[in-house]
């Protein structure tokens, strides 16, 4: 999350569930598989077992964290945004300029109007 923060130089906030074993209908597929007792590392699954351990966080457009990822736990995250980072961050951001390689990499934009779905037979 913080390389897309930076590279993007925006604020990112990331998202993901925290998910037990007993979030699951006992049905769900990899509980039904060859040995469904049985995690990964061959113990048996407990109801508490965390399946999914969640990791949201809040990252500044420099890459920095305004809210620590969580793992493990549910809770909802804040973080006081300052909108000035926006324009700060892109004070540095030059990428054509002092160290561009126009040998290496050009950008060629089509303007003329076109379709972004082609059907064929």
């Amino acid at each position: 999350m913080q390389h897309i923060a930076k590279e993007g130089r925006c604020f990112v906030v990331s998202v993901n569930s925290v998910c037990k074993v007993s979030d699951f209908p006992a049905d769900y597929p990899p509980f039904t598989a060859e040995d469904p007792d049985r995690r990964p590392d061959g113990e048996q699954w407990e109801a508490d077992d965390i399946v999914n351990h969640g990791g949201s966080c809040i990252v500044g457009p420099l890459g920095t964290f305004l809210a620590e990822p969580v793992w493990d736990k549910e809770t909802i995250i804040y973080a006081d945004l300052r909108m000035a980072d926006l324009t700060e961050s892109k004070l540095d951001f030059d990428p054509v300029g002092s160290y561009s390689r126009p040998d290496v990499f050009s950008l060629t934009v089509n303007t003329k109007p076109g379709t972004s779905v082609a059907f064929t037979n």
